[in-house]
């Protein structure tokens, strides 16, 4: 199965020139690295913060890019961040299950507007690498401003 799936998404990846009948294959990724997912999902959770259970599968979180973000393990991720040097804070946040028991989870999110805008950059500058319109500065401002 997986055979085919690879033959499939190199087909899918043969691009035919309009001018000649040269074939390139296309290796440029557009699909969102999952660090990037993270520095945008922890932008629009805001000061709030962002926990595990938001962006567990199947159905994970949506963002405003249209991109789904899901992981099983969102501490790797703030950890990877983190050697990255981009400062993200976390606390315990307790969640009430329906039969009365408490779970703690921990919720992470930016500490201020400036941690903000030096994680900002570095997602522009995944975006950059894949060659898509980078998000504007104050798009990222009114997150922090307004919630």
């Amino acid at each position: 199965m997986t055979e085919s799936m690879n033959k499939n998404s190199v087909e899918r990846a043969c691009v035919k020139e309009a001018s000649t009948d040269a074939y390139y294959i296309n290796t440029h990724s557009v699909r969102p690295s999952l660090l990037e997912l993270t520095l945008l999902a922890l932008f629009e959770s805001g000061f709030s913060g962002l926990r595990q259970e938001q962006v567990y599968p199947p159905q994970g979180l949506l963002l405003s890019t249209g991109d789904r973000f899901i992981t099983g393990n969102l501490r790797n991720q703030v950890c990877e961040l983190r050697k990255k040097e981009i400062h993200i804070i976390d606390w315990v946040d307790p969640y009430h299950l329906k039969d009365g028991r408490v779970m703690y989870f921990k919720r992470y999110a930016y500490p201020c507007i400036r941690s903000g805008i030096h994680a900002f950059r570095m997602m522009n500058r995944y975006r950059l690498a894949r060659g898509v319109p980078q998000i504007l500065l104050k798009n990222v401002l009114r997150l922090f401003l307004f919630t």
